[in-house]
């Protein structure tokens, strides 16, 4: 699975599991018993163009998570994305799909065409699909 480093964030926020029995590690036993791997997608830090990848997320992690994590990394279950395109991490997805479904104009301009393409024919994420109008239907006498 591709996953934003700030994703993977609050997936490591401990108070996300705290009414379940077994916490963070119960949770985590589920997401990663069945051979997932999570490929994590880094992004710029808030008002810089400084990367936030796997090892900047380590490194601020609290001291109790710090085991955990590396335990996910040696036992390859998370990975950077290499090779991104440093100039599309400054969108946001979730800002992208609220102006969809707002129907805000300049959302295309943030999806591949074969996307907004889809988007569109299809309704998805809430898009207002144009609805077309029955063919009037001539009746003979």
């Amino acid at each position: 699975m591709v996953l934003g480093i700030y994703a993977l964030q609050k997936i490591f926020e401990e108070k996300t599991y705290e009414k379940i029995r077994g916490g963070i590690l119960e949770s985590f036993a589920s997401l990663f018993g069945t051979n997932v791997k999570l490929y994590i997608y880094p992004s710029l830090r808030t008002g810089s163009n400084e990367l936030f990848t796997l090892a900047d997320f380590e490194k601020e992690l609290p001291a109790n998570l710090r085991a955990l994590f590396r335990y996910l990394m040696d036992n390859n279950k998370l990975e950077n994305v290499q090779n991104v395109n440093v100039s599309n991490l400054n969108i946001i997805s979730d800002n992208v799909l609220a102006m969809i479904r707002k129907g805000e104009p300049g959302w295309e301009k943030f999806v591949p065409s074969k996307v907004e393409d889809a988007i569109k024919e299809n309704g998805l994420f809430d898009y207002p699909m144009r609805k077309s109008l029955p063919e009037k239907i001539e009746m003979k006498v």
